[in-house]
Formats: C-alpha cells, structure tokens, sequence
C-alpha cells in the first residue's frame, strides 16, 4: 500500500505534467505555430495562359491607376494582367476575422509582379474599391525575382478596354464567386478618379491594418488584405500583374483563408 507521501509526490507530478501542457500549448497559439488559417476558402495554382488583359501600364479604378510606384500609367513599361476572386473577404464587425491572408508561391518568375486588391459589393453589383499605390495611405505588394530585360509578348491577351465601367473576367476555374452576369466577370464602377481608394489595403502584418509598400525578392511567402472602410465588402478580387518573361513553365499557387 502507497505511503501518503508516494500519493502526494504522485500528484505533484501529474500537476505540474498538466501545467506545462497548457503551457506548451499556449506558446504554440501565440507564436504563430498552430495548425494555420482555420478556413482555407481558394486554393488554385494559375499559368502564363490565364493572364487574359495586356500588355499596359495601369489598373482600372475612377481613372487609370499605377500598377507600381514610380511606373506612371504611360509608362512602357508593361504589365500583362490576371484576376483572382479569392473567394473571402475580411469581417469588419469581427475581430477575430480581421483580415484575409493570401499565400503566395511563385515558379519560374522573370521579372516583377505586382499585387493589388480589389472590393466587391453584391448589394451594389459593382467592383468599386482599391488600394492606393502612392501617396498617403498607398499599400502594395511587389515581388521581384530574375529580372528580365524584357516584357514577354504573350498570344491572347489584350488590354482592357477601358480603366471604368468594364467588366472583368477572374481566372479560377470555378469560376467567379458572384456570378451575376453569368460570365464569370466582375463590373468595376468607380464613382469618381478618387472614389474606393483608402478603405481597402495590403500589409505584411494584419497588426498594420492600413498597410504598406513591399517590396520583396521572396518567391513565396504571405501577405494580408483588410478593410478599414465602414462598409461590408462582399468578397475580395486580387489583380497580379507580371512584367518580365511569362514562360510556359511560369506557375503562381495562390491559397486564401480568413
């Protein structure tokens, strides 16, 4: 029979097992080592055959809109152009949904690509909101890798044909989330050259929630889209623009969760 003195070392021990348990397990919460995004909403690995728009200078938006600091919208310096519905968008009115994380990794890229977000509101029907690429609360998202001397000349795409009012068609196979004119297209209205700028950004940290300008020689890595604006967005858009080389074995994996 066990002396009380066996039983309480027992019982030490079992309790102090249990209380670096819970001390393990909450290093691993807040160390950013858990199991990752607890809802995986687009997982889809794009080619050089899905940018539909280019070559050009600039995104759409209430005017023509940089694609890149210091790239000025006539710039010869040309884009070919792809967009994503990332399928998710972040929950103003929830904390614990503060923003969208994007995964990225590139293959074979020669040259730049540039990342921009764009907001879908489905009880207005229209794409009318951005990041700001300069000036005062600009945010982006650039990726350099191999720079290539050159801008590929792909068959197939053609630029928009225009930076407003137009419709806008997402690669992922599925499809467009939001398919309201059956076309797997989006309808970008900005109500004026600086309406939707400054509400949505991109940042390397959801602590930063009004984002900033990256560059970075990282291939693969992550960045965040969020919402500071008052109004609900439905569903974030990612445009990619890549200048370069786009070869038959360029690949881009790009994995969204919130």
């Amino acid at each position: 029979m066990w002396s009380l003195k066996r039983k309480l070392v027992l019982a030490l021990s079992v309790l102090a097992i249990i209380i670096a348990a819970s001390f393990v397990v909450q290093y691993l919460a807040t160390s950013g080592q858990s199991a990752g995004p607890s809802n995986l909403s687009m997982d889809e690995t794009f080619s050089s055959k899905d940018f539909t728009y280019g070559p050009q200078a600039w995104a759409p938006g209430g005017q023509q809109i940089q694609i890149m600091p210091g790239v000025t919208t006539g710039s010869s310096n040309t884009f070919y152009i792809m967009f994503v519905d990332l399928n998710a968008t972040p929950d103003v009115l929830n904390v614990s949904n503060p923003a969208v994380e994007v995964n990225y990794s590139f293959t074979n890229l020669q040259g730049t690509a540039a990342f921009h977000v764009y907001g879908y509101s489905k009880a207005d029907g229209y794409i009318g909101w951005t990041n700001m690429v300069e000036g005062s609360g600009s945010s982006g998202f650039y990726v350099t890798s191999s720079s290539s001397s050159s801008t590929s000349k792909l068959q197939g795409p053609s630029a928009l044909s225009g930076f407003n009012d137009v419709y806008v068609k997402v690669a992922n196979s599925n499809g467009a989330k939001f398919n309201s004119f059956n076309n797997n297209t989006y309808y970008v209205n900005f109500k004026s050259p600086t309406a939707g700028l400054g509400a949505i950004h991109i940042t390397d940290d959801p602590k930063v929630p009004d984002g900033q300008i990256v560059y970075t020689s990282n291939v693969t890595g992550t960045f965040y889209l969020t919402n500071t604006g008052n109004s609900l967005k439905d569903d974030f858009i990612l445009m990619v623009a890549v200048n370069g080389t786009l070869s038959s074995n360029f690949a881009l994996n790009l994995k969204s969760s919130i």
